[in-house]
């Protein structure tokens, strides 16, 4: 079970996390995608492809490049599809069990 918090607001919670690199990638269905907002900001991992940033906002609250996902993975990452991540240094509280 993994599970995101920001604030005591519950961002996201599912059974099928997958952990990548210290990183837990949550399937976008188990996201509150309704708190996330689309980001310019995107940077390349060689071995997953171009990721996409988003802006977080709970209770009026935005943090800017908060969590990231890639919506075409390179294929040696193709399980990361559909999923989003959050950034550790973001404020928000990751719980991975």
């Amino acid at each position: 079970m993994a599970t995101a918090e920001l604030d005591g607001t519950l961002i996201a919670t599912t059974t099928k996390g997958r952990l990548v690199e210290g990183n837990v990638y949550f399937p976008a269905s188990d996201v509150r995608t309704e708190l996330l907002s689309s980001s310019p900001l995107t940077t390349l991992c060689p071995w997953k492809g171009i990721a996409r940033y988003r802006h977080l906002t709970t209770e009026g609250r935005v943090v800017k490049n908060a969590a990231w996902t890639y919506p075409v993975p390179l294929p040696f990452a193709w399980f990361v599809r559909d999923r989003l991540a959050f950034e550790l240094g973001s404020g928000v509280t990751i719980t991975y069990r």
